[in-house]
């Protein structure tokens, strides 16, 4: 038996992603442990919540799975309503808005080195910077600065990115950039649709998506 180690859910050997969550069980599942063990799978000595972004991003299966059919017992008369499971949890998730503002706010969360785009007083310019291609949610410069057009797209807006992102990063390279400069682009999203996967590839490796997931862990409080 494996477990998820993103959201703990248990799967058999062999399955190659997490049913609940998606990830991939060769780098996000680990032997479960016995169920007797009583190990909490949340920490109990840290409330914080905390942004990760990566890039292991679960393709969408274009084809849905099909699950066996069991044949469904007849309920009893004197059957009480069983009481909600007390490990049972709801997902929790955060919107394309809040992610941008996480990023306008520390951007080297998306990668190490990174800052806002400034002008030369160093003052900052690159969040919701208007174009006339469409605005970008973040615009940075790198580690070596380069520039990184960032987008982070909601669900509607997620399957006209990667044409978006190619004009946005073509004003860029035309208005903004010296010789030597390069630009690349990040798409930020929580899945990646097949058809969407085939555009960057024709984008040459110019654009790439990051994944995020975000973890409550608690803490005591003096009192």
């Amino acid at each position: 038996m494996l477990m998820c180690k993103a959201c703990n859910t248990r799967f058999g050997h062999g399955i190659k992603v997490c049913p609940s969550c998606g990830r991939r069980s060769a780098t996000h599942a680990a032997e479960a442990t016995s169920s007797g063990s009583g190990e909490n799978p949340l920490p109990s000595s840290e409330v914080d919540v905390d942004l990760e972004l990566d890039d292991d991003i679960v393709l969408e299966d274009p084809a849905p799975r099909k699950s066996a059919k069991r044949k469904a017992k007849p309920a009893s008369k004197t059957a009480a309503p069983s009481p909600a499971r007390a490990t049972q949890t709801s997902p929790l998730s955060l919107d394309s808005s809040q992610v941008r503002s996480m990023l306008a706010d520390e951007p080297w969360l998306l990668e190490t080195g990174m800052n806002l785009y400034a002008d030369d007083d160093g003052e900052p310019l690159g969040v919701d910077f208007p174009t006339p291609v469409g605005g970008i949610d973040i615009l940075a410069r790198d580690s070596k600065q380069n520039f990184v057009v960032v987008l982070v797209p909601s669900a509607d807006e997620l399957s006209d990115s990667v044409s978006g992102m190619l004009q946005r990063m073509g004003w860029v390279r035309k208005h903004l950039t010296d010789a030597g400069d390069e630009v690349r682009g990040v798409i930020v999203t929580d899945h990646v649709p097949e058809a969407l996967a085939y555009a960057v590839a024709g984008a040459g490796g110019a654009v790439s998506f990051k994944g995020f997931r975000f973890a409550l862990t608690f803490h005591d409080l003096d009192v």
